[in-house]
Parts: C-alpha cells; structure tokens; sequence
C-alpha cells in the first residue's frame, strides 16, 4: 500500500492500494479534508493543480471533485502548470491547502500527490501521519462534487463577480508571471544595512497601481517579437502563456557584482558576437530594440570609482529546454518579461510528453538527460544553457569551458545565486542549504555578513530554515514544538535556499519551495551581468576558489530494485562502518543516533579532505552518496593543480562507493 508521507504520494500507475489510481487519489483526498476539517479549516480555499504526466488530469479531477463534496472552496488550475505555480497560488490567495499531480522526475510510468499547506509550504511531521490516519478512516463511498458551485469568489483576486473559474486560474498565473519578473529589478536593490531592513523579496507586487501582465493566446508581432526557438518556428503558436506588457528596464541600474572588470573587456564585443551568430544557420532571428539597464552617470556604490557597465537582457542568448515537462512555455513567458527576448529551445523536448522519449529518466542530473541541450547550447553559441525537470521546480545550468559546454552541478548553481542575491540582501539575511550540501555557503555567508542554516534534505525543512520562517501557517506551534524551537518565531529573514539536487528558492517570499523558473531568470540576470565585464559564471567560481578553498563535488547514485534494498545496503554499512576509505583515515557519524531536529537516516564520513553522506533516496530507489573534497588555493597560478588534485580524489571516492 502507498503509505502517505511528507512528500505525498508517489509511485507507479497501477490498480490497487500499492498504486496510483482513482481510488488512492480519491481516498487520499478525504482523509486530506477530514484532517483540515479537525483543524476548523473547512471551507476554505484549495488549489488543484496538474502536470501533463499519464494518468493527472484524471486524478486533478478526482481531487478537485472530492474537497467540493466535502465543503471546500476548490479552484483548479486551467491547464498543466509547473509546480511553483500551485505553490505560489496557494501562498497568494491564503489558501489551506494545495495538491499538485505530479511526480516531478520520476520514470514515466509513475504519477505522485503533492501536499502544500497554509502558508506554501510542504507538511513535516507529525502532520503526516495524522493525514495517513484519516486516510485509513476514510470509508466508501468517497462522495464527488462538480467544484464550480463552491468555487472561490472572484474578489479574491480583485476580479468582478462571475468571472468564470479558469479565467481566475489564469489571473493567478499572470502574478506569478509579473512576480517572477520582477526579480532582476529586486535582486538590483541596494541593501540597507540599518536596524529595520526595507520590504524586498518578501514584498508582494501591488496589483492595484500596476496591472499585472496579461497573458494572450494570439502573439502581437507589433510589439513583441516571438521567442527564438531552435529550427522550428510551431512552437511559436503553442505560446499562448505570453505577455503583451515588457516591464520597463531602462529606469533602475543593476548592482553590480563585488569582481573588478577585466580592464581590457571592451563593452562592444557582445554586439560583434551576435552579428556574427545571426549569420549562422540557427542564428539569432527578428530582435527588439536593446533593452540597456544601467545609468552611465552614475557610479557602483559598490565601487564608487568605477562606472557601472551596461547589462543588455535582450542580447544574451539562452538555450533552454523543459524536458518534455510543463514548465516550456511558463520558462519563455517568464525570461521574455525579465527582459531575456533571445530564448532557443531544444525543439525535441518542448511540448510535454507523458513518456518522456528522449530521455532514459527525466531528470537534467541524469548522464545523458540534458545532451540535446548541450548540443543545441553549442550550435547556437549561447551564453547560458537552462534545463527544467518536468514539472519545472528543479534547474539546471550548462555553461561553456575549456572542453566545450558542461551542466553545472546543483552545488556550483547554488553557491552562484546564493552570493548574488546576498549583494542585495539585507544585514543579517539567512540562506540554507542541507547536510548533503557542499560546505561553501557556510564559509560565503559569514564573509558577505548573513547567518547561515543547515537542514534536512527536502524544501519541507530549507523552507522553514531559521527559528523566524518555521510555522507560518496553522500549525505554528506544533511545528516549533516539534522542531525543539521557541513557540514564539522571530522575524523571518530567510532570502534564498538551496538543495545539491539542483533545487533552489530564490524568492521564499513568493514561493516557499523550490522553483526552477525563477531560478532560470535570477541565473540569467546573474550571466548578463557578468557577460557585461566580459566575465562568466566559471569565473565567479575560481573567485570563489582564491577566496575560500577550491570545493568540488560529485554523487555516485546507486540504483536498487526498491527502497527496501536500499536501506538494507545503509544498514550494513551501519553496522560495520569503515575507518579508512581511499586510504584516508575518516570519522563516522550516524545521524540516525543524533538527537532532536537533525536526526535522519544518513551516514556521514569526515577527513581533512573530503566529506562524503551516505542516504536513501526518500523518493526513489536508489542510495545517494554525496561527495566534496575540499583543497587550498594560495593563488590563481595554483588553480589547474587544485582541479586536477581535486579530481583525482574524487575519481578515488567514487571508486570506492560504487562497491559498497
């Protein structure tokens, strides 16, 4: 039987309490309004929303139709829409609660049920096993309700009464399309270092002085040129989430980024560039007129004696794909109003396919999984690659080195935006990431004045990161009590958050949860800002190297027949846990023997020179081993022999638990 946990539901399409079907999903969902119900939280909004996976719209409907009978104000998304979009609706409309079918980057053959709660964000214990008790109290017959009648007033959303429900659905994804946009303007904030920090990424848009982008189904070639895709011109009409309003970049100047410019970078190369690419096959087709952030007359605060450089949005190229997902047309419409116009996408992969054909798994950390990307990266000579996992919460970066385009792991992403949006974040702002993280944005947080916090892997913890952003909504103070803090929070400071599994919340004000869209438009603002001092993302890392140690990581991810086995391969590494591994004496911490909040089924392995954790995937059946090997670099000179050492030890690591 599917057990109910902080993930939901997930596991394959197949009849039967051990299978995703009708029955579960419809059985599930009254023990979900039974278990909201004894929280005198009948009645209240839900969203509903969907992926495009076999098997969702039939469940989106079962759910939708299960809450309406059992009191609940249900608004069910219009369309398949990426999971960030749920989440965002459900913290923008003070929903209960909401449910997204999906099974993010699971094989195709599976389907899940994802939980979000007041506030945003995923349920933590005890929540779900008091929700698995109300299912098994659940009794036949499950009663169904067509959820229009009960559907939420359209006032909610500042909409005239009778506004028909998917057009209230459609307004939620113009906010979060105006919210995501809006991004570079905030990530371009000065910080204000005083007692009270300014009202920034935790600042709603208001929507009464500024209309919100509207999204049409037929293109305004007048005004706004189509997105550049790969060869085939189609997908152009398979836009219909586009934007008929450009936000206006031309008022407010960039922050500019703490690295001096090359003194020979010469602003003008990037139009040389792009003349060049446009008279290739592939090249860059009709553009706009450059939309140019940055006042010449006025100097960088953080270099008061040096001006700051130009950032064209419309002239960087972007090589993106959703990986037959649903985040395709969202990704373009997001980076389009960011101000990002030259976006290519690997054509094979753009329009959501349930079986995924190009792929083994559709997951970008998966070898093999983003090479059509790479390569249409590379034939189009852009400046940044881009992968989504099928429900869009997940982001992948490949940029260009030495040997050619490369995916960037979760970890170097993470530090990258991690470091940028601090530049603009308040005094004493909070980042996180997880244990099996690399140990970088500990060292980076204190350097740059912001606290850090460590977490169990998931955004059910990174997102309740700090005492201050634990228990916001109706389970505030079980949450604390649970989690060992004070009933009383104080106040939330967390600014960005970020798991190694290519995870990242650049924007927990909005979306208390992993969110690969926003992600892509905070990368792609990071790259053309750096591309304006002739600089790249590597770059930024080998800074990174000089100023805290070279971090490098990898994972050896065993696959296994089931979850059971792999517990079983945890528990005889447990017992008998080794003193030396690659000839290295280690030390060995049992996680599972820790007390209070970070207690978790994990064994971590220690040496001066590396850091290894050992864990079951809570989602699939494989065992993760998460690999860093740390080493000093006294200068630039030394960087090739820092690489080169750092990766001999993480050949050695990878060797040796491959065999466990």
């Amino acid at each position: 039987m599917l057990r109910f946990g902080t993930a939901g539901l997930r596991g394959p399409l197949r009849d039967g309490p051990d299978g995703m079907n009708v029955e579960t999903v419809s059985r599930t969902t009254a023990g979900l309004a039974a278990w909201l119900r004894e929280r005198c939280l009948g009645g209240g909004v839900v969203i509903v929303g969907r992926d495009a996976r076999h098997g969702s719209a039939e469940f989106a409907t079962a759910t939708a139709e299960v809450l309406a009978a059992a009191g609940f104000a249900v608004l069910p998304l219009p369309r398949p829409l990426p999971t960030p979009v749920l989440a965002f609706a459900v913290r923008e409309l003070k929903a209960v609660a909401g449910v997204q079918i999906t099974a993010s980057h699971n094989p195709a053959t599976d389907n899940g049920y994802k939980l979000y709660l007041s506030g945003g964000s995923q349920l933590i214990p005890p929540a779900d096993t008091e929700i698995e008790r109300c299912i098994e109290a659940v009794r036949d017959p499950i009663p169904r309700a067509d959820p229009l009648p009960t559907s939420p007033d359209p006032h909610l959303l500042n909409l005239p009464s009778g506004t028909p429900i998917a057009e209230l659905g459609e307004e939620i994804v113009r906010r979060y399309l105006d919210r995501v946009a809006t991004l570079p303007t905030r990530l371009d904030a000065q910080p204000d270092h005083t007692t009270t920090p300014p009202a920034r990424l935790d600042t709603q848009p208001d929507h009464t002085t500024t209309p919100p982008a509207r999204l049409d189904t037929q293109p305004d070639d007048a005004t706004t040129p189509p997105a550049q895709l790969d060869t085939q011109p189609d997908h152009a009409d398979t836009l219909h989430a586009r934007l008929d309003t450009q936000p206006d970049h031309t008022t407010t100047p960039p922050a500019r980024l703490d690295t001096q410019p090359d003194d020979d970078a010469q602003p003008g190369r990037a139009e040389a560039t792009r003349e060049q690419a446009a008279a290739r096959p592939g090249g860059s087709g009709t553009e706009t007129d450059s939309e140019t952030v940055g006042d010449p007359g006025r100097s960088s605060e953080a270099f008061p004696d040096v001006m700051p450089l130009p950032v064209r949005r419309n002239e960087l190229r972007i090589a993106l794909t959703p990986m037959h997902g649903v985040g395709g047309e969202t990704a373009v419409a997001a980076l389009r109003a960011a101000g990002f116009t030259d976006v290519r996408v690997v054509d094979e992969q753009f329009a959501p396919d349930p079986d995924f054909p190009t792929v083994s798994f559709p997951n970008p950390e998966e070898p093999g999984a983003s090479d059509l990307l790479l390569a249409l990266a590379d034939r189009v000579d852009a400046d940044v690659a881009i992968a989504l996992d099928p429900d869009a919460d997940r982001c992948a970066v490949g940029v260009r080195g030495p040997d050619g385009f490369r995916m960037l792991r979760g970890d170097e992403t993470g530090v990258l935006l991690g470091d940028f949006v601090l530049r603009s974040a308040p005094a004493d702002a909070l980042v996180a990431t997880t244990i099996v993280s690399s140990r970088l944005l500990g060292k980076l947080a204190p350097a740059r004045g912001a606290r850090y916090a460590e977490t169990l892997t998931g955004f059910k913890w990174l997102a309740r990161a700090g005492s201050g952003t634990i228990g916001l909504g109706p389970e505030a103070a079980a949450e604390r009590h649970h989690a060992g803090l004070p009933i009383v929070p104080r106040q939330p400071r967390l600014v960005y958050a970020y798991e190694e599994a290519i995870g990242h919340c650049v924007d927990p004000a909005a979306v208390r949860d992993k969110d690969g869209i926003s992600a892509a438009v905070a990368v792609a603002e990071l790259v053309a800002r750096l591309r304006a001092e002739d600089r790249g993302l590597l770059d930024l890392l080998d800074d990174y190297a000089l100023e805290f140690g070279l971090h490098a990581g990898d994972q050896v991810s065993l696959r296994l027949a089931d979850q059971a086995a792999a517990a079983q391969v945890l528990a005889r590494l447990r017992e008998n846990p080794p003193d030396v591994i690659a000839g290295t004496p280690v030390t060995c911490t049992d996680s599972a023997q820790v007390r209070g909040p970070m207690r978790t089924d994990a064994l971590i392995f220690e040496a001066d020179t590396f850091r290894v954790v050992v864990r079951p995937s809570g989602t699939e059946p494989k065992l993760k081993c998460y690999l860093e090997v740390f080493e000093p670099v006294p200068d630039r000179a030394a960087l090739p022999a820092a690489k080169q050492a750092a990766a001999q030890r993480l050949s050695e690591l990878r060797k040796y638990f491959e065999n466990l």
